[in-house]
C-alpha cells in the first residue's frame, strides 16, 4: 500500500485531531491521552452519522440464516410426508447432515466478514460508503481479520493459564491490534506487537477509559432496573436495555478507534500526523 492510500486512509477518522507538535515522550513529560468525555464527544457524530449502517451490517447474519431456516423446515416437512418411507427418511437425514454442516461454515463466514465490515465501515466513514461496498472490502481481509482473532483470544488464554492478572493485562496490551490491523494492512502477529508498543506506557490510561465508558454506559441501564424490580416494568426495562446495548456496540467500536488515533498521534509525536 502506497503513503498517499495509507494517508487518504488515516484521514478519515483522524480528521477530528488538530495538529500540533508534542514533545517526545519521556517519564517526566508524556503527553496524556485525551479525557473520555473527548473521546466520546469525537465518537458521537461518527457514530451518529453512520448508525443505520452499522445497524444494517450487524443485522447481515441475522438475515443470511433465513434461507437456511427455509431449508432445514422445508425438509422436515418432507421428512414428516415420507414418514413411512425408510430410504427416503435417510436420504433426507443425509441432507440435513450435509445442508447443517455447509450452512454452519457459510455463516461463520458471513459473521466474520460482517464483523469486519463494521471496522471498514468506520475507517471508510468519510468516503460515505454503502454496506455492500464496505461487505466486499471486509470480504478481503476476512480470513486475516478472523486469524488475527484467534491468534489475539489464543494468546489471552494462554496468558491467563499463569494467572488472571497476566491475561488481564495482555489483552489490554492487544486491544488496539485490531484498528492497527485495519488501518495499517499488516499482518496478524505484527499488528499484535505494534498494539503492544502502542500501549506501552499508557496501560492504565487505556484501562481507565476502557472500563470507565462501560461502567458509566451499564451503569446507567443498570439503575432503573434496580428500582423497577422484577414486576412488568421491570421485565419491560430489560427488554429495552437489551436493545440499547444493541445500539450501542457500534458506538464503543468508534470510541476504541478514537483511543487508537489518540495514542497513534500521541507515540509518533504529533496529533494528526495524517495531515503532516
Amino acid at each position: 500500500m502506497s503513503n498517499e492510500q495509507t494517508d487518504s486512509q488515516e484521514n478519515n477518522i483522524s480528521n477530528s485531531f488538530a495538529e500540533q507538535k508534542i514533545a517526545p515522550e519521556t517519564p517526566e513529560n508524556k503527553p496524556p491521552m485525551s479525557s473520555i468525555q473527548d473521546l466520546i464527544k469525537q465518537s458521537w457524530p461518527v457514530y451518529k452519522s453512520n448508525l443505520k449502517k452499522l445497524i444494517g451490517m450487524i443485522l447481515i447474519p441475522v438475515i443470511a440464516v433465513i434461507p437456511l431456516m427455509a431449508l432445514f423446515l422445508l425438509l422436515i416437512f418432507l421428512k414428516s410426508l415420507f414418514s413411512g418411507n425408510d430410504m427416503a427418511i435417510s436420504v433426507i437425514n443425509i441432507l440435513f447432515g450435509l445442508i447443517g454442516f455447509a450452512g454452519m461454515i457459510c455463516f461463520i463466514f458471513i459473521v466474520v466478514i460482517a464483523q469486519a465490515g463494521l471496522y471498514v465501515l468506520i475507517k471508510d466513514s468519510k468516503e460515505n460508503i454503502t454496506i455492500k461496498e464496505a461487505f466486499l472490502r471486509a470480504k478481503k481481509i476476512a480470513f486475516k481479520f478472523f486469524t488475527l482473532n484467534l491468534l489475539i483470544g489464543i494468546f489471552v488464554f494462554l496468558w491467563s493459564l499463569l494467572f488472571v492478572i497476566p491475561g488481564i493485562y495482555m489483552a489490554i496490551a492487544y486491544s488496539m491490534a485490531i484498528w492497527i490491523f485495519i488501518y495499517e494492512n499488516i499482518s496478524g502477529t505484527a499488528a499484535i506487537k505494534k498494539s503492544k508498543e502502542l500501549v506501552k506506557g499508557y496501560w492504565w490510561a487505556v484501562v481507565g477509559r476502557l472500563a470507565g465508558v462501560y461502567l458509566l454506559f451499564y451503569l446507567v441501564l443498570a439503575i432503573p432496573g434496580m428500582f423497577l424490580g422484577d414486576n412488568g416494568l421491570g421485565m419491560l426495562w430489560g427488554f429495552a436495555a437489551q436493545i440499547i446495548s444493541f445500539l450501542a456496540t457500534p458506538f464503543f467500536m468508534i470510541y476504541q478507534c478514537f483511543m487508537y488515533w489518540d495514542l497513534k498521534k500521541i507515540k509518533s509525536g504529533y496529533v494528526n500526523d495524517a495531515n503532516k
